[in-house]
């Protein structure tokens, strides 16, 4: 019975934090000029397309957009390597640095970026929520 009590708490944990992390894409997707597609953050899977439209680089929306594709084709590819085990690392590397560029695009400076990507590690995503809350509804300083 304890063991089954553990388990609903991790799976209550895990929705609820899926339902903020979408909440926070899917605001911050509108503050930034996505409202078209903004509503894929609730879907699963598909919503890592708006993680990557947030901190594509381009100069335009089709070349964000474009790059926000190669990137999701690229993350399913290494997502399927990372079951190998020592690939892992490189997979975790990757989804660390593609929070550092969410952190980079709200405040706008990289030192920033990378003290708050080191207090997200520590806090084991908990400061991402945190910030991502009270930072959602303000465009990117940096384009």
């Amino acid at each position: 019975m304890y063991c089954l009590n553990i388990h609903f708490f991790e799976i209550l944990y895990f929705i609820l934090f899926y339902v903020i992390l979408s909440l926070i894409y899917y605001r911050t997707a509108k503050a930034n000029g996505y409202e078209e597609v903004a509503y894929l953050s609730f879907i699963p899977i598909i919503n890592i397309y708006i993680m990557f439209l947030l901190i594509a680089k381009g100069n335009s929306d089709i070349e964000r957009r474009a790059s926000a594709k190669k990137m999701v084709i690229l993350f399913t590819c290494l997502f399927i390597v990372g079951i190998i085990l020592p690939l892992r690392f490189i997979v975790i590397l990757i989804v660390n640095y593609l929070i550092y560029r969410i952190f980079y695009r709200w405040v706008g400076d990289k030192t920033y970026g990378i003290f708050y990507m080191i207090l997200n590690v520590f806090t084991c995503g908990i400061f991402f929520i945190i910030y991502g809350l009270l930072h959602m509804n303000k465009p990117f300083r940096v384009a």
